[in-house]
């Protein structure tokens, strides 16, 4: 996308704003009316649709308080500090560390260089979000970072009452404006289902990447960001800058006014959930139909998850009634080897797949004469075509390369929308089988 970006003077736009004490930034979604393509979705997928879109609309609303949060990360991070986070096997992690589009140097152990000072340190940001409740030890962990200086910026639920040490602690709060229950779709036996934690929380923690990108080229520096590994050159891109350069000396980036990065990734987000909506309501519920189908003679359907954070998702919730995760990386033998082992001879599987679908990938489902309903996009590159014996194919949509917002100055795009999308597409799926086999 070629957004226009508006530009003010570097002596206005250097300055960085001063958070006041522990904001908690906490809001409801908004109701949001329909388009016209998204009615032409199942309607338990439309609502799941809409809710996703009500989150983008509502963190475009506070593009305030990610402006000046993103501001007080990027002058702790000018300073020498760390973007980090803790360790909580749950999704918002997973969805920003290492993701195209994203800063190359963020994450535990990914420092720029080796020997940052103690005053360095003191000033390292960690980032977390939260879906559920906590495990073990995260609050200790943390209360040991705040009282080294650390900054605290966290996200989640903010009314889980077994997250409210948490929110206390944190300097900053990115509710998700789910309250207690992040359960978003009312079936018709009136059970609920379709969680939306993982989604709001990777619109937020995207928001403010994109904000605090801003508030560094304000100061005038562009930190180092990811480009794809779809690229032939992406792999090489990264290692030039991985563990060595937190910012850019070769490329000049105009200052960027507050609030226009994080609108431009936004809208993004609504239209790749506009054209979802427009084009793939016959193909989810192709993919329902058959699901359902599978669980009535007796069997769970194998959920071959790939991505950073489907993992940390997919059959935790109510979708253990009918599927069971089996990630599957084909880069990965032991991934590999322990599908094969898991998975049944013939059986189905719904691959939540990334971008295309590469030969290796072909030939792993093709040995078991499996069934496969795959939710990925179109990949330009020869071995990864999606091959056309594939029965449904669920296209999420987002262009090859997976980064949506145009920097000028910058030679690729920021700010994927791959993570979000496989789970919108996951839950359209998830909440029509659900629903079909409680009527049963």
């Amino acid at each position: 996308m070629n957004t226009a970006l508006c530009r003010s003077t570097l002596a206005i736009c250097i300055a960085l704003a001063v958070l006041p004490a522990q904001p908690i930034l906490s809001w409801s979604a908004p109701a949001a009316p329909l388009t016209a393509h998204q009615a032409r979705m199942p309607r338990l997928a439309r609502e799941y649709i809409t809710f996703a879109t009500a989150r983008a609309d509502s963190a475009e609303k506070h593009l305030p308080e990610f402006t000046r949060i993103g501001e007080t990360i990027a002058k702790r991070h000018l300073a020498g500090g760390a973007m980090t986070w803790s360790w909580n096997s749950q999704g918002l992690q997973q969805e920003l560390f290492g993701r195209s589009g994203n800063f190359v140097n963020f994450g535990p152990g990914r420092e720029w260089k080796k020997d940052r000072t103690a005053e360095e340190k003191a000033n390292d940001i960690i980032l977390t979000g939260w879906e559920r409740a906590p495990g073990g030890g995260e609050l200790a962990e943390r209360k040991t970072a705040k009282a080294a200086g650390a900054d605290l910026a966290s996200f989640g639920p903010r009314d889980l009452p077994a997250l409210k040490e948490l929110v206390d602690l944190s300097d900053a709060w990115f509710d998700t404006g789910t309250g207690a229950d992040d359960r978003m779709v009312t079936l018709p036996d009136g059970s609920k289902a379709g969680r939306g934690n993982f989604v709001a929380n990777a619109l937020n923690g995207w928001t403010l990447m994109a904000e605090t990108v801003a508030a560094l080229t304000r100061a005038g520096k562009m930190p180092t960001m990811w480009k794809s590994y779809s690229y032939p050159d992406g792999r090489e891109w990264g290692d030039k800058y991985l563990y060595k350069q937190q910012f850019h000396d070769e490329f000049t980036v105009p200052p960027m006014v507050a609030g226009v990065l994080g609108k431009a990734f936004l809208t993004e987000m609504r239209a790749n959930l506009d054209r979802f909506g427009a084009k793939q309501g016959a193909q989810v519920t192709q993919a329902v139909n058959e699901i359902v189908a599978e669980n009535k003679a007796g069997r769970k359907v194998a959920v071959a998850s790939m991505g950073h954070a489907p993992w940390t998702y997919v059959s935790f919730y109510e979708d253990a009634k009918w599927g069971f995760n089996a990630d599957l990386h084909d880069n990965s033998e032991d991934q590999i080897k322990r599908f094969n082992q898991n998975t049944a001879e013939g059986g189905l599987v719904l691959r939540l797949g990334y971008s295309g679908m590469s030969r290796k990938e072909q030939d792993i489902f093709a040995a078991k004469k499996q069934r496969v309903l795959l939710i990925s996009t179109l990949n330009p590159n020869e071995d990864a075509k999606i091959p056309a014996t594939i029965p449904l194919f669920i296209d999420m949509a987002w262009a090859y390369g997976d980064t949506t917002v145009s920097v000028p100055g910058y030679p690729i795009k920021l700010f994927p929308p791959s993570g979000i999308m496989q789970a919108v597409a996951y839950e359209s799926v998830n909440v029509g089988v659900l629903a079909a086999l409680a009527a049963k």
